[in-house]
């Protein structure tokens, strides 16, 4: 779940710690091409809404948290 992953990104950034921040932050970028999808599956059986604006969005607040540490 991208969304989920960068909220915890961004709640690690806040408590200042950098690794758990950076985990889940990587984690999307991991299993994402181009476009950010609303839920990543590990088959060809299931699809999800793609591109989804609320993930690229959550993206981008949580790249910002992470220069903040």
């Amino acid at each position: 779940m991208p969304l989920l992953n960068f909220w915890m990104s961004i709640y690690y950034s806040l408590k200042r710690d950098a690794a758990s921040a950076e985990k889940y932050y990587t984690w999307v970028l991991r299993r994402v091409d181009k476009y950010i999808p609303e839920q990543v599956f590990e088959n060809r059986l299931q699809k999800s809404v793609c591109p989804l604006a609320w993930a690229h969005a959550m993206f981008v607040l949580a790249s910002h948290f992470l220069t903040l540490l």
